[in-house]
């Protein structure tokens, strides 16, 4: 017995409450297989972002930072009109 199921065939065999599921390309998920963030996954990912957005700022705000930018930035621009 096979049916259609959101985009993905039901092929025979179950386990437990969960229906065994195939793609298109007969690639069998196992039963939980998650796909991209949970929500813990996202809390994470929020706090990463934040700390790392947080570091820039205390980094922008320090003066050797914002010196190594501007040099960094001087000297691309300098190795770009110097191709033309």
């Amino acid at each position: 017995m096979t049916e259609m199921f959101e985009g993905h065939e039901a092929v025979d065999g179950e386990i437990g409450e969960v229906a065994v599921v195939a793609d298109e390309a007969g690639e069998v998920a196992a039963p939980g297989d998650e796909r991209g963030m949970t929500t813990a996954e996202y809390a994470v990912g929020v706090v990463l972002v934040i700390t790392l957005v947080t570091i820039v700022i205390k980094a922008l705000q320090a003066g050797w930072f914002a010196a190594l930018i501007k040099t960094l930035i001087g000297v691309i621009f300098k190795a770009i009109t110097g191709a033309f």
